[in-house]
């Protein structure tokens, strides 16, 4: 947002990848949230069955390792130059 006093395209171009990163990185702090819990009731017995656990801890593994790194392409998208996404003259856009 602090670029965006100087280049008004800013919030534009980067709107999609910022709500992209938004979401991995609140969806891996709900698992991370979950993970503890269940590590606990593993640890402590729960009402709901090891395997139950487990799941949720396998399943909060599988996204911090598999989805959660494609949050950082788009926090590089988001913090780049709009240079490139705004240099086409829109006239360039239709070829009638």
């Amino acid at each position: 947002m602090l670029r965006a006093n100087k280049d008004r395209d800013t919030v534009s171009a980067a709107c999609y990848d910022f709500l992209m990163y938004s979401g991995f990185v609140m969806m891996g702090h709900f698992w991370l949230k979950q993970a503890i819990v269940a590590n606990e009731k593993l640890a402590k017995g729960g009402k709901d069955s090891a395997d139950f656990y487990k799941a949720k801890i396998q399943t909060a593994e599988f996204y911090f390792e598999r989805l959660l790194p494609r949050a950082d392409g788009h926090k590089k998208t988001m913090l780049s130059p709009t240079s490139s996404l705004m240099q086409m003259d829109n006239e360039h856009f239709s070829f009638v």
